[in-house]
C-alpha cells in the first residue's frame, strides 16, 4: 500500500527558471556578514577579500569531491574550515551563529511551479505523508524559509524535510533515502519518489526499493543530469510526468487500490 510521496526540491517544487543571479556576487554578498559579525564579535580577522577566496575556493572544492564521493557539502562546516584558515581558535567558532550570520534570505522571484500550488493541496487530502529530500549544501533549516515564502511549508509539516547537508550525503546515495524512509516510518515498497533528476533521483530511489516518478523538465534531460546511472546502466522510470496532475493515474497502475480507506476513499 502507497503510505508516502517523496518530491525533489530544486526543478521538482521549486521553480528557478526565471531567476538570474550572479552566484559568485550572491556568497560574497553573505560571507561579507559572516566576516563582519566574527571580525565584530568573535575574533579580529584579516583581509576580507581573502576570507572570501578561501571560502568560495573551499565551496567549489567541496562540490567538486562531492561529484565522485556522494559526501554532501555542509555550509556551516566550510565556514568553520574558512575561520580556521583566517586563525579564528575552533573553540570560538559557532557553526548555528555563523549560519544566522550568513543571513538566508528568499531570492526575489522564486516561486512554486503553478501546478504544483494546484495539486498538493489535492495530495495532502488524501492523507498520504508528504517529504522533502534535496541535494543542498544548506541545512534544511535554511532552505525552510523558501518553502514558507512560497506558500509551501504547510503542505510539508511532517519532519520529513530532508537537506543532504543534514544527512551528510548526496542523492543519489542510499543513506539520505533510507533517512528520509526512517522519518516516514515506512517501508521502500510503500513510497513513490518525485524529482527532475534521472541519475539523483529516479536511479538513487530505485536503488533502495522505491518507486519512482520522473518529473521531465521542459526543456528535456538537464546538462547536469544523465540518462544513465554511476555504474552506466540506463535508467528507467516507474512513470513519466510532465505537470503534478498527470501523477494519478501512475499511482493508480502501480498501486491498485491506493485512493481505497484514504480519507474515505479519495
Amino acid at each position: 500500500m502507497l503510505k508516502a510521496i517523496l518530491f525533489d526540491l530544486d526543478g521538482t517544487l521549486l521553480d528557478w527558471r526565471a531567476i538570474k543571479v550572479d552566484w559568485e556576487a550572491y556568497q560574497t554578498d553573505h560571507l561579507g556578514k559572516v566576516y563582519d559579525y566574527v571580525n565584530q564579535h568573535v575574533y579580529p580577522l584579516r583581509e576580507r577579500q581573502r576570507f572570501f577566496e578561501t571560502t568560495l575556493s573551499l565551496i567549489f572544492d567541496a562540490w567538486l569531491d562531492a561529484k565522485q564521493s556522494l559526501l554532501a557539502p555542509h555550509l556551516g562546516q566550510i565556514l568553520v574550515q574558512s575561520l580556521e584558515k583566517e586563525g579564528v581558535p575552533r573553540h570560538l567558532i559557532d557553526i548555528e551563529t555563523c549560519l544566522e550570520a550568513y543571513d538566508v534570505q528568499p531570492i526575489p522571484g522564486l516561486m512554486a511551479f503553478p501546478d504544483v500550488l494546484e495539486e498538493l493541496p489535492v495530495l495532502k487530502k488524501t492523507g498520504l505523508k508528504m517529504g522533502i529530500v534535496t541535494n543542498a549544501f544548506q541545512p534544511m533549516l535554511l532552505r525552510d524559509m523558501e518553502l514558507t515564502t512560497t506558500g509551501l511549508i504547510e503542505f510539508f509539516d511532517n519532519p520529513c524535510r530532508i537537506s543532504a547537508a543534514d544527512v551528510g550525503y548526496l542523492k543519489p546515495h542510499a543513506k539520505i533515502f533510507e533517512a528520509a524512509l526512517h522519518q516516514l516510518h515506512a517501508r521502500p515498497e510503500e513510497v513513490v519518489f518525485v524529482g527532475d533528476s534521472l541519475r539523483a533521483d529516479v536511479a538513487g530511489a530505485k536503488a533502495v526499493g522505491m518507486k519512482a516518478i520522473w518529473r521531465k523538465p521542459e526543456e528535456g534531460v538537464s546538462e547536469f543530469d544523465s540518462t544513465t546511472d554511476r555504474d552506466g546502466n540506463l535508467i528507467v522510470p516507474d512513470g513519466t510526468i510532465v505537470t503534478l496532475s498527470e501523477l494519478y493515474p501512475i499511482l493508480d497502475n502501480l498501486y491498485d487500490g491506493w485512493r481505497e480507506g484514504l480519507n474515505g476513499g479519495y
